[in-house]
């Protein structure tokens, strides 16, 4: 058995070096154009179909082919103004090769593409084909021919007048009617969903995508219910842990065959709270809470308790304290955003992670206290303990508040973002409420904290800090410039939720709390008796909370009108690329400059003819919502590649690079 694996394998690669004879005739084998069956389907898109032609006996492969071969590539030349989709291959057939399972087309199989032209461009010019695929019988012959046609010389005609390829547009995989889920039991893959009556005495065959994901050579068991079935597939040995499973599923009954397409987007949501599956989302929340920290959202905030970790370096009891104050506010603040947002959904509020930057109000009034804070890091004045004293020694009761205030406000600004590894956790945690999404959200908070429980329980490591001194009030200035930053960043967040009128009563209202701050020079400067300080103070400070946007009109009231549905409409017509973003979401923001954006991404874009699309969650939206939650996820950054149609999503990673997207979008899928 080892010896023949060996000899196919010799005799694939040695055959590499033998090529067709003519561009579109190779040695087993031809392709071609079906110049004369091109059909229009609409004003913008065609369907052109490539023919295979075998001798007897010889085969090629579908794009999982199994324990051995490879799947035919495509490389097109078209007239300016022209796409061409993915081709939309046909179901396969099992093609056993002892000890080997392989999956294909004998003889011949015609594979369809869509060709999409824009609305001003001519229905002329010439398209070239270069193809190269693998013939095998007793061995493989790799395989390249062309082909080209002259949409000049050629008849289009509407897809009635064509009944072959109408034919072969009404066998290809259909998306299947209801949701397959996936759970994984005893080293096996249960596919399970609802059946049409149609196909109750059908035998059942699942072909995946992912070449690695499944034994092809076992015995695939099926168990039919009454509306219902099972579907049990031997994982491979070289599975890797995957949390996407797509493929196309046949029914056979009387050799009539039925094929369908799925894409099961999270295995975890599948297997709900199983223990293995628990275990993984509680290590993704952990490190991803510990990842948090490097996120650019949270360093505003984080440098207050720094600052403070310095200030007390020499009393290792106040170090213990205070990093447990805030530790603990840190964790009982991931708690209760994350339980405030089960409660809401049990009672139908659309919402996800991150909501609290939707809301205008939130981000009003944390430009006001980041605009205390400004004053207070520059020297202006002193924050009564809840944030936070500078300049003295925190040695009280009030100041172990700060630090737990200190806490709660670094989880408010740093969760409208998400970290690597807490998408999949939170997506879990919060689209199937249960119990065990409390422990997911406190794992968050142990991970975010974890940094500061070390600090405090090993407070040695402040020994490598500067020692307090006068450096300290020069460093809180500087200091002053990111918290600046984030003020305006907050306020550009502001004016793209609501009006401009509303926008100059905040910055009206901030304006006000720099008065309060001179509330006495100016009372002295004017003259005035200083009895009036107190009410001068108490009205200013109730102008600031009456110009808070109390009642605000939405800058663009449109709701965006983007679903599933559209979006696999969209990734017909070639790959697609989708960015979820939001201007609260400073992650995304660093990802769109470091890779979505400058000519590498359009070059890339462009020479994959990908379509790009941008969806905005700055504002709170009920649809966007709900299409994040079908990926499996609650939150931003989310980035979802569609090579084709049938493919379904590929999830990429929530922090991208240049060599990231290009793994993923090069990727041969």
């Amino acid at each position: 058995m080892v010896i023949r694996k060996l000899l196919f394998l010799f005799v694939l690669t040695f055959s590499y070096f033998v090529q067709a004879e003519y561009p579109d005739s190779a040695s087993n084998s031809s392709i071609k154009i079906l110049s004369d069956e091109i059909v229009k389907i609409s004003e913008d898109e065609y369907l052109i179909g490539v023919k295979f032609e075998f001798d007897r006996g010889w085969h090629t492969y579908w794009i999982n082919p199994g324990d051995s071969g490879e799947k035919a590539k495509f490389e097109w030349e078209l007239p300016e103004g022209y796409k061409i989709s993915n081709p939309k291959w046909p179901s396969p057939t099992k093609i056993p090769y002892p000890p080997l399972m392989t999956y294909g087309y004998e003889n011949e199989v015609v594979i369809l593409f869509s060709l999409f032209k824009e609305l001003n461009s001519s229905e002329k010019g010439e398209i070239n084909l270069n193809s190269e695929w693998l013939a095998c019988a007793d061995i493989c012959l790799p395989q390249s021919g062309s082909s080209k046609v002259n949409l000049n010389d050629v008849f289009i005609s509407p897809i009635e007048d064509q009944p072959n390829i109408q034919e072969l547009k009404d066998n290809l995989p259909k998306k299947y009617p209801y949701p397959i889920s996936v759970s994984e039991k005893n080293n096996e893959l249960i596919l399970s969903s609802e059946l049409n009556d149609a196909f109750k005495d059908s035998e059942i065959y699942f072909f995946p995508y992912d070449q690695n994901l499944i034994s092809h050579t076992a015995i695939q068991n099926s168990e039919i219910r009454e509306n219902s079935f099972l579907h049990r597939v031997l994982k491979s040995e070289q599975n890797i842990e995957k949390s996407n499973i797509k493929g196309v599923i046949t029914f056979k009954k009387n050799n009539d065959i039925s094929s369908f397409y799925f894409s099961s987007n999270n295995l975890f949501l599948e297997n709900q709270f199983s223990l293995l599956n628990l275990s993984i989302a509680l290590l993704s929340a952990f490190v991803g809470g510990l990842l948090l920290n490097l996120m650019p959202c949270v360093f505003p905030v984080i440098s207050l308790k720094i600052f403070n970790f310095i200030e007390i370096a020499n009393n290792k009891r106040e170090v213990l304290l205070h990093g447990m104050s805030f530790s603990i506010g840190s964790i009982v603040t991931f708690v209760s955003i994350g339980l405030f947002i089960l409660v809401l959904k049990i009672f139908g509020e659309e919402i996800g992670w991150g909501f609290q930057l939707q809301s205008p109000m939130f981000v009003a009034l944390l430009i006001y206290l980041f605009a205390l804070l400004f004053l207070n890091f520059i020297g202006f004045f002193n924050i009564p303990n809840f944030f936070g004293k500078f300049g003295t020694k925190a040695s009280n009761t009030n100041s172990y508040k700060s630090s737990f205030g200190t806490g709660v406000l670094a989880v408010a600004v740093a969760t409208p973002c998400t970290a690597p590894f807490m998408g999949s956790a939170l997506g879990l945690a919060l689209t199937q409420p249960n119990f065990f999404s409390i422990l997911i959200f406190l794992f968050l908070g142990v991970g975010f904290s974890l940094p500061y429980l070390v600090i405090s329980l090993f407070p040695q490591s402040l020994s490598y800090l500067p020692k307090p001194g006068n450096w300290m009030e020069t460093f809180r200035k500087i200091m002053a410039i990111p918290i600046f930053l984030t003020i305006l960043w907050l306020i550009w967040i502001l004016s793209n939720q609501i009006s401009f009128l509303n926008l100059i009563s905040v910055l009206a209202g901030v304006s006000i709390i720099f008065l309060l701050c001179f509330i006495k020079q100016i009372v002295t400067f004017l003259k005035l008796s200083s009895n009036l300080i107190s009410p001068a103070f108490a009205i200013l400070l109730f102008f600031s909370i009456y110009l808070l946007p109390f009642n605000y009109q939405v800058k663009d009231e449109t709701k965006s009108e983007i679903s599933l549905e559209e979006i696999e409409i969209l990734s017909r017509k070639g790959p697609l690329f989708i960015n979820f973003t939001a201007d609260w979401c400073i992650t995304c923001k660093v990802n769109e400059q470091i890779a979505l954006s400058g000519d590498n991404f359009n070059l890339l874009i462009k020479d994959k003819n990908i379509n790009y699309l941008k969806i905005d969650w700055t504002n709170k939206d009920p649809n966007i919502n709900r299409l994040i939650e079908s990926y499996g996820r609650s939150g931003i950054p989310l980035y979802v590649f569609y090579p084709y149609e049938e493919y379904g999503p590929v999830i990429l990673p929530e922090v991208l690079n240049k060599s990231i997207l290009e793994n993923y979008l090069k990727e041969s899928y």
